[in-house]
């Protein structure tokens, strides 16, 4: 997974760059992606990619990511501050955002809570003790 200038992320015609100008952005990576097709949209790419979750990650980043889960419940890492909601990014939503989004937003999917989905691009959040962070998934 190479990163990639931030100019080249600026570049991208997405919602995400006036949402959270002002957070700061500390760095950008490009993932590869199976042959693109058109006409194949964001939710539909999801759908096919969750089918394999984690299991399909290579074993030993599997265990790292289960080593680091398991020390954050003892540790008390992964537990939400109780002003989560009201400090979550979902309170920048517009009207428009809110009616254009095709998941409801504060929506959990795994460790993170959905901002919003697009067509092409969705903004997820996750918040705890360590971390306030939105991974951002254009296209």
């Amino acid at each position: 997974m190479p990163q990639i200038p931030p100019a080249e992320f600026y570049a991208i015609p997405l919602r995400v760059h006036t949402f959270l100008a002002d957070v700061p952005l500390h760095d950008v990576w490009a993932v590869d992606l199976p042959t693109h097709r058109d006409g194949v949209t964001l939710s539909e790419f999801l759908r096919r990619a969750n089918q394999g979750g984690i299991n399909k990650l290579p074993p030993v980043a599997r265990a790292l990511f289960r080593l680091r889960l398991f020390l954050g419940r003892i540790f008390r890492l992964e537990a939400e501050p109780k002003e989560a909601l009201a400090a979550s990014f979902g309170s920048r939503l517009t009207p428009e955002d809110r009616a254009r989004s095709s998941v409801v937003s504060g929506t959990l999917e795994g460790m993170f809570r959905v901002i919003y989905r697009f067509e092409n691009e969705q903004l997820l959040e996750i918040q705890n003790r360590t971390v306030q962070c939105g991974p951002q998934c254009p296209r």
